[in-house]
């Protein structure tokens, strides 16, 4: 007797025997493409799968918050938590999976159109849920903030950071006043922040002036509180074009009252904005410039920046994920 052969549509219909009746290389094959939460969901687990979705959103975020505190280099590798979570998550989705002995799942969350809602929004959850309340990612459209940032630079900003305010937080901005959880910014910080004066622009400088603090420029240097700024000659910053033009301007490495660090660059001591008058800083307000002093429209200019108010700040810039200029993957503090 000759064997039967299996044509494409056996082949389907074989397939959609397997991933209705959950067997285990089925179920194998949704916890490693969509993660063991989606797995658990699959198999009717409703507790197990919340779990171990928030355990992979977890796993997603702890990496770039330990980079962030500098608790380990994230250039080890940003998805080990995640690759870790699948080694114990498919296993286990399938011995779950062969408890049931062919059996369906009763549960409405395995359902097979429920599923096919679950697998389409899941994986844009635990990136949606990142981007809006732990990490959103800018790209650098100037070159204000050169030599550390520039142009075409892909970053991430900590939202939580300095906590949350109506400016901050996704869906509709809720109306709030204020801040929640907030932890004040450090002089020196990078920050992104929403423009002042229009609050649909996104911007990026370095935090100087404190709430209460006198910001002056006099002569290119920077004076806070009555007291010059040191800065220390680099020599020279070359920047090329993409045509291989190249202009060469003074690098300086710049130090804040609190000891941090920063490399600036000036064109001259002379540029219209190396004179200004003194700024107070009100309360609740910070003063930002821009590390390529000369090229940089920031808190000097009132009507442009001006002070930037405690509810506009976003996050704080954290590492470096493209690098523009160079054109290759990086993950670096700047």
């Amino acid at each position: 007797m000759q064997p039967r052969r299996t044509g494409k549509y056996g082949m389907i219909s074989t397939f959609i025997s397997a991933f209705v009746s959950r067997r285990p290389w089925s179920t194998v094959a949704v916890a490693l493409i969509f993660g063991p939460g989606i797995g658990m969901l699959y198999l009717g687990k409703g507790r197990k799968g919340l779990a171990y979705l928030a355990v992979e959103i977890v796993a997603i975020a702890v990496p770039f918050i330990a980079a962030h505190f500098e608790l380990f280099d994230l250039d080890a590798s940003p998805d080990l938590m995640a690759v870790l979570v699948r080694i114990i998550g498919v296993p286990h989705c399938y011995f779950v999976s062969g408890e049931l002995h062919g059996e369906t799942p009763s549960a409405w969350f395995a359902r097979w159109y429920n599923l096919v809602l679950v697998f389409l929004i899941a994986p844009l959850a635990a990136p949606l849920f990142i981007r809006s309340f732990l990490w959103e990612p800018f790209v650098m459209g100037a070159s204000s903030m050169l030599p550390g940032l520039g142009n075409g630079d892909y970053l991430f900003a900590s939202k939580y950071t300095y906590g949350y305010s109506s400016l901050s937080l996704p869906f509709g901005r809720p109306d709030f006043s204020g801040r929640i959880f907030f932890t004040p910014p450090e002089r020196g910080d990078l920050v992104v922040f929403k423009l002042p004066r229009d609050n649909e622009i996104d911007y990026i400088k370095r935090l100087i002036g404190l709430p209460g603090d006198r910001i002056q420029i006099k002569e290119g240097h920077l004076y806070i509180n009555g007291e010059v700024v040191a800065r220390e000659h680099l020599g020279e910053y070359v920047i090329r074009n993409r045509r291989g033009d190249s202009k060469s301007m003074p690098l300086y490495l710049e130090t804040l009252p609190n000891g941090r660090s920063h490399r600036i660059i000036e064109i001259s001591d002379q540029m219209p904005l190396d004179n200004t008058d003194e700024f107070l800083v009100p309360e609740s307000h910070y003063f930002a410039m821009g590390d390529n002093r000369d090229n940089s429209m920031d808190s000097r200019v009132l009507a442009g920046v001006g002070f930037v108010p405690e509810e506009n700040l976003v996050g704080r810039v954290a590492p470096v994920f493209w690098n523009g200029e160079e054109e290759k993957l990086v993950f670096e503090f700047r």
